[in-house]
């Protein structure tokens, strides 16, 4: 708590009180993003394989007036030189680590929001895959993140202070992530005081290690991390007993892949991409045809959702604002995979 009053001091002291952006990427970053947001800013994350000018997109277009991470960027995206901390414990080329101005003397109060404002404040600005032109903004309010918390403390995961998380820091960019991209998983462990495990990236032999080393019992991974604990033969080396629950996301599941998982572990998977299953609470879903009519079973139509933790708005300042109320339409979408990331068929064929 200390940290995080101390961070909110520090963006009282760059007087940016308001409006602020903060992108920011690494494990120890739960006190910037909270610290951020209690201190009535808005947080935006970008995938960390980013290369300067992907970064610099985004923060021009989110309207970024802090970054931590990537001093390239910030050229382009013409942050101020003193507005750039690293997450790092050293000073890089004069761009000082952001712990090394953190002061206590700098402490200030929480901004405190009422019933409605909650449901309207942005948050969040996570970026979108671009099914379709360039990445958007997904704005995600208050409301939306506690909502979803809500929602997934009816998911029973059996999540504790004896649980230990494991999760990859560059699995997917705001699909499934354990703690680092996806809000609501990152509130609930801090919410449930569990252990969480986070590996900078994926190999194998170092994933099975740890596994063993910190008897992991709760593991978050894409479908390729379980083809991999599957197929190879690396993974007999070691004892990985301790985990009792897995959860899939950022991609289908294969159900084959899921069988031959539970058949060598004898662990059921936790599919977490699809949209067919219970609906959890708070949640209404209705099936129209393409005009618009209710339809009824076995009829084939779009499937429209109604719950308080969907989006406030989808935008890009190059494209006009995609806002929709009441019921959204969750569209059926095909995708490429192109260096494990999901590409649009434009992008391709460009």
């Amino acid at each position: 708590m200390i940290k995080l009053f101390s961070w909110m001091g520090l963006l009282a002291k760059v007087a940016l009180m308001e409006n602020l952006n903060m992108n920011q990427k690494k494990a120890d970053y739960p006190i910037v993003l909270l610290g951020a947001i209690a201190a009535g800013g808005k947080v935006t994350t970008a995938n960390p394989r980013y290369k300067a000018n992907e970064l610099s997109y985004q923060l021009i277009d989110s309207g970024a007036s802090v970054l931590i991470a990537h001093p390239e960027a910030s050229i382009e995206a013409n942050i101020t030189f003193y507005r750039i901390l690293l997450f790092s414990d050293k000073e890089i080329r004069g761009y000082k680590p952001y712990r090394s101005i953190l002061n206590n003397d700098c402490e200030i109060e929480p901004v405190y929001y009422t019933p409605e404002e909650v449901k309207t404040t942005t948050a969040f600005i996570p970026y979108s895959s671009a099914t379709v032109g360039v990445p958007k903004g997904i704005e995600l309010t208050h409301t939306n993140i506690v909502a979803n918390l809500a929602q997934l403390d009816y998911v029973d995961l059996k999540l504790g202070p004896d649980s230990i998380i494991m999760g990859i820091l560059v699995c997917c960019l705001k699909e499934f992530l354990v703690f680092l991209n996806n809000y609501s998983e990152n509130y609930s462990l801090i919410f449930y005081g569990v252990t969480v495990v986070v590996l900078p990236n994926f190999n194998l032999e170092t994933y099975c290690e740890s596994i063993q080393k910190y008897k992991i019992n709760h593991l978050y991974a894409t479908p390729s991390i379980v083809l991999k604990l599957v197929s190879d033969p690396l993974v007999q080396k070691y004892d990985l007993s301790s985990v009792n629950t897995i959860l899939s996301g950022a991609a289908p599941l294969n159900d084959e892949l899921s069988k031959q998982f539970y058949e060598k572990f004898k662990i059921s998977i936790w599919d977490g991409y699809r949209s067919v299953g219970v609906l959890i609470p708070n949640v209404k879903v209705k099936i129209l045809s393409h005009d618009g009519h209710e339809l009824g079973y076995n009829e084939p139509g779009e499937l429209w959702a109604n719950e308080p933790n969907i989006m406030k708005l989808m935008s890009s300042k190059k494209t006009d604002f995609l806002t929709l109320e009441t019921f959204y339409t969750l569209m059926n979408k095909e995708y490429l995979w192109f260096k494990k990331f999901y590409c649009p068929e434009r992008s391709v064929n460009t």
